[in-house]
């Protein structure tokens, strides 16, 4: 994929407020930008950053972001958003991208108090937890944008029953702009001390050597496994589940599945990708600014918080606009503010409710 980066991210259809933020990212004269790449491998929401260990050990220059690290890399707040696309902005060509979002709201645990179904996925979004997960899901889909329009790869993980592939954003990009391939397996495959059944969404059709097959009777009675819930009676004599303080263990990964993981990636550097099902036509004639004042604001992504963003990027005392682009900046963000307080009046004017 040729040309621009505003080019590129017209190709994979990103929306205006999007190619905004990482404009006004790439001017702030405080940070560095390389154009050869300094990371291979970047892993976030990374807890015990197993995968980020093994892959260093073998050579590889990686970064992991986890809010267990600071309050600055809460991925919930604009600041970890921004530095995650920096991240990625400072990748090598073919750099790899593990991204497990908190699967806490996702899960079929949590149906009961989400109200998320397969008919709902985005769930009950008056309640802060569910909200919280949408606007994180719908960030990794910006972030996947980015990464598609640079030819990188990620990996997106979740346990096997989670209902974010059926989060609005992930099926637009998987219906719309992106093949994504994706694989099913057992983490006890993986020297996991529980089974779990997980799943992998990729750009990269390897991924399919995770599946190690079916986990037999045999093998799950040899593994030295942990109990994760408790079974209870409520007093309706209904019997119930409960996750136990074991329970968020497994969402550490071992160094067998980062080893496999890495394998998947080699093997797939081997091969051709096409990761696109279809790119957007550009006039490649024009030049970047010509392109972004011809787009339309359209969509503003508005349960991501991307508008955030982009405000605190333009008012940031390190932005340095290139001659030309003054006007064109804001021009947009008066228009932004303008689809924020029409949403903020009434939200049923977003688009992804």
């Amino acid at each position: 994929m040729g040309g621009s980066l505003v080019t590129r991210l017209l190709q994979v259809q990103a929306p205006k407020v999007l190619i905004a933020t990482v404009l006004l990212l790439l001017w702030q004269q405080n940070l560095s930008f390389s154009e050869e790449g300094r990371i291979d491998f970047f892993e976030l929401f990374s807890g015990d950053a197993q995968a980020t260990q093994y892959w260093s050990e073998q050579g590889f220059r990686c970064c992991k972001m986890d809010v267990r690290y600071g309050e600055c890399m809460d991925f919930d707040h604009s600041g970890c958003f921004l530095l995650s696309l920096h991240t990625i902005l400072n990748e090598v060509p073919d750099g790899a991208n593990l991204l497990a979002p908190v699967c806490g709201s996702w899960s079929a645990v949590s149906r009961g108090s989400t109200w998320r179904t397969f008919v709902n996925p985005m769930g009950q979004q008056a309640f802060h937890a569910v909200s919280s997960g949408n606007r994180m899901v719908s960030r990794c889909v910006l972030l996947i944008l980015v990464i598609l329009a640079r030819n990188l790869v990620f990996y997106l993980e979740q346990p096997a029953q989670s209902l974010l592939p059926r989060h609005k954003r992930v099926e637009w990009l998987m219906n719309r702009v992106s093949y994504v391939h994706f694989v099913m397996f057992w983490m006890m495959h993986f020297d996991k001390n529980s089974p779990k059944r997980s799943l992998v969404l990729s750009n990269d059709a390897s991924i399919s050597i995770l599946d190690m097959g079916i986990l037999t009777k045999a093998q799950r009675e040899s593994a030295d496994q942990i109990e994760t819930t408790r079974k209870y009676v409520d007093s309706q004599g209904y019997s119930r589940y409960q996750g136990n303080a074991l329970l968020k263990s497994t969402q550490s990964y071992t160094r067998s599945f980062a080893k496999r993981l890495l394998e998947a990636y080699r093997l797939g550097r081997s091969r051709q990708r096409y990761d696109l099902r279809a790119r957007e036509k550009v006039d490649t004639t024009k030049s970047d600014r010509e392109l972004f004042e011809a787009l339309p604001c359209g969509d503003i992504w508005y349960e991501s918080q991307c508008h955030v963003a982009f405000e605190y990027l333009y008012s940031s005392k390190h932005l340095r606009i290139p001659p030309g682009w003054d006007e064109t900046m804001q021009s947009f963000r008066q228009t932004l503010l303008k689809e924020v307080k029409k949403i903020d009046a009434d939200p049923e004017e977003s688009v992804c409710i």
